[in-house]
C-alpha cells in the first residue's frame, strides 16, 4: 500500500486549513487534547487520520481506498453568570466545521506525487461536543471519509 498518500494528504489538507480558518492555529497536540495547555486550546485545529478500508476490486492497475479522517476544532469560553457563553462557542465551532467542510468538499486537495488523488470527500459525522472545564475550552470533531485512488508500482 502506498503509505506516503496519507501523509500526503494530511499534509495538503492542514495547508488548506490555514487558508480556510485563518484566525485558528494548529494544536500542538492533536490526539490528546488535554495535553494542550489553556492557550493552546484557543480558535485551535487538528487534523489526523483514523481507520481505512480498501473499496472492492481495482481498475487499471489503481487501487482505491476509504479513509477516516478527522478534523477537530477548539475554542475557549469564559461563563460569568450563565452558559451562555459556553452555547455559543459550541454554536461557532459547528458553524466554522460546516463552512470548512463544505469548502474541502468544493476544493480538490491536490497532492503532490504523481498516481496519488483523491476522488471524493463523504459520510461526515459530527461528534457530540467535548467541554474541559478546568480551562473553559470546548472541542468539536468532525469525522469523514476521504476516498482516494493510488498507482499500483
Amino acid at each position: 500500500m502506498a503509505v506516503e498518500i496519507v501523509s500526503e494528504i494530511v499534509t495538503a489538507t492542514k495547508a488548506l486549513l490555514a487558508v480556510l480558518l485563518p484566525d485558528f492555529t494548529p494544536l500542538r497536540y492533536e490526539y490528546d487534547i488535554s495535553k494542550n495547555n489553556e492557550k493552546g486550546l484557543t480558535k485551535s485545529f487538528g487534523f489526523i487520520p483514523k481507520s481505512a478500508s480498501f473499496k472492492d476490486g481495482s481498475a487499471l492497475s489503481f487501487t482505491t481506498m476509504e479513509h477516516n479522517f478527522q478534523l477537530i476544532l477548539t475554542t475557549d469560553y469564559f461563563n460569568k453568570d450563565c452558559d451562555d457563553a459556553q452555547a455559543n462557542a459550541v454554536q461557532d465551532l459547528y458553524a466554522k466545521a460546516h463552512g470548512t467542510l463544505k469548502e474541502l468538499q468544493k476544493k480538490s486537495i491536490a497532492l503532490p506525487t504523481s498516481g496519488y488523488t483523491v476522488l471524493l470527500i463523504s459520510g461526515i459525522d459530527f461528534e457530540d461536543p467535548e467541554h474541559f472545564d478546568d480551562n473553559s475550552s470546548t472541542v468539536l470533531r468532525v469525522n469523514f471519509l476521504i476516498t482516494y485512488r493510488f498507482r499500483n508500482n
